[in-house]
């Protein structure tokens, strides 16, 4: 990724801690164990440990909400269909087995499991595959 600052505060940034709320500094001290507010235009970016957890949960927290909002706007088949993609990429020869079903189930339920998938549903994924 091109930074066109070379890892060093921007005005915006700046701008943008200014208008935090003690809660949402407060949270940020909670896992950072300090405060970017004290941060000045200029000054090089660094980031410990506590700053990678918080730009790991909100990257998880995004995630999240997104798959959230793609449930209704995604067919449920083509759900079951990107379960079986996951899986042919990593052994292509897995779902043609007659454990492939079980790895079906499993990863639906592991990576999918708001979505709740039925056998039917990953069954019949399977068939359009193969």
């Amino acid at each position: 990724m091109h930074d066109p600052l070379g890892g060093k505060v921007d005005g915006a940034l700046v701008n943008d801690l200014s208008n935090w709320n003690l809660a949402v500094e407060g949270a940020w001290e909670k896992v950072a164990k300090r405060s970017p507010r004290n941060l000045a235009a200029g000054q090089a970016v660094t980031f410990g440990y506590g700053e990678m957890l918080l730009a790991l949960a909100v990257t998880k927290t995004l995630e999240r909400e997104t798959n959230v909002m793609l449930q209704g706007a995604i067919s449920r088949s083509m759900w079951a269909d990107m379960v079986i993609e996951e899986i042919l990429e990593n052994d292509p020869n897995s779902i043609k087995t007659t454990a492939g079903i079980r790895t079906a189930r499993g990863t639906a339920r592991q990576y999918y499991g708001p979505l709740s998938l039925t056998e039917a549903e990953l069954v019949d994924a399977i068939k359009r595959a193969i």
